[in-house]
């Protein structure tokens, strides 16, 4: 889908991003992650033209984005910023419809699609179709951001810090549900982050970039468990024990755990992808020993009884 071949972004004061190469591929959700100023931001906006490369070239489906006019290639890309970029003076549907309306799609066919869409993201349009940017929450800001960058169905979105200016609480919850909305799932995606467990959570591929260099590319795993340099051991160095429990799921570590054979009255319920860090948290101050839960194989039909003690002792033996 994406191909980024030597692109650096050079400014009288410097150099932004350096000889930058990467590629997504069809459906991948890749996370471009650095601390502020390693130019992720930049790499991110040369994707959509809104910044121009200096040299090197992107292609996206094989067509080099240089050869297309600006306007053109952003009406096929999704893109959400932090804060959501709501015009102020547009109600929710005419925000989401805005591209829509650009494109000269008739009026019933956007007001279907805007309605499917703010349904879709927990906002009734019945209830939020007619209210302004500034009679919403953060988070329901956010959400009208990404059905607007939904609405023409592109197979491409970038996400520049999206949810970043929201509270962790709300944060965290959009963060789950942007996992599971069935829109997003089959779509391409690059996102910009400064949090390391944001990338892990919706990040098939991480990107680790530093003074507009590549550090690593790999899936969560490799960075966490196979740092390729100090920067990155370092980089990951303050939450390690956590990331570690992040990057591994349930099912990584299923042939080391015991199955018991009661069935206790209080169960915990988790599915095999489920993470470590997840599942340890939900013990909620009871003892690891008397904290029992369930693991759910749909794809085998199997289920796995067993308490979080064992869960423990299992990431121990494979880590």
């Amino acid at each position: 889908m994406i191909d980024i071949q030597k692109v650096s972004k050079k400014y009288p004061g410097g150099i932004a991003v350096e000889d930058v190469s990467f590629q997504v591929a069809t459906g991948e959700k890749l996370v471009l992650l650095g601390t502020s100023g390693s130019g992720k931001t930049t790499m991110l906006k040369m994707i959509n033209r809104l910044i121009e490369p200096s040299s090197g070239k992107i292609f996206i489906n094989q067509e080099n984005i240089l050869d297309q006019k600006p306007e053109t290639l952003r009406k096929k890309i999704g893109y959400v910023i932090q804060d959501s970029g709501l015009f102020p003076h547009y109600t929710v549907a005419q925000n989401v419809a805005i591209v829509p309306n650009l494109l000269n799609w008739n009026r019933e066919e956007i007001i279907q699609t805007t309605k499917r869409l703010l349904d879709l993201l927990s906002l009734p349009y019945t209830e939020y179709a007619h209210r302004y940017p500034h009679e919403l929450s953060g988070g329901q800001k956010q959400r009208v951001g990404i059905a607007r960058a939904l609405a023409v169905d592109p197979p491409l979105m970038l996400l520049d810090e999206p949810f970043g200016a929201l509270d962790p609480i709300t944060r965290s919850q959009i963060q789950k549900e942007f996992k599971t909305i069935e829109s997003l799932k089959n779509k391409t995606m690059v996102m910009v982050t400064h949090d390391v467990f944001e990338a892990i959570a919706l990040g098939n591929k991480i990107c680790l970039l530093d003074q507009g260099k590549v550090q690593q590319i790999g899936n969560p795993r490799e960075l966490i468990f196979n740092p390729k340099n100090n920067f990155v051991e370092s980089f990951f160095q303050a939450h390690r024990f956590q990331l570690e429990l992040k990057v591994t799921q349930l099912k990584d570590i299923l042939p080391q755990l015991n199955a018991l054979e009661i069935s206790p009255d209080h169960l915990h319920q988790f599915e095999i992808e489920t993470d470590l860090l997840e599942v340890l948290e939900s013990k909620n101050g009871e003892p690891a020993d008397r904290s029992f839960i369930q693991i759910n194989d749909h794809k085998q039909q199997k289920i796995l009884i067993t308490h979080h003690q064992e869960i423990l002792e299992a990431f121990y033996k494979v880590r």
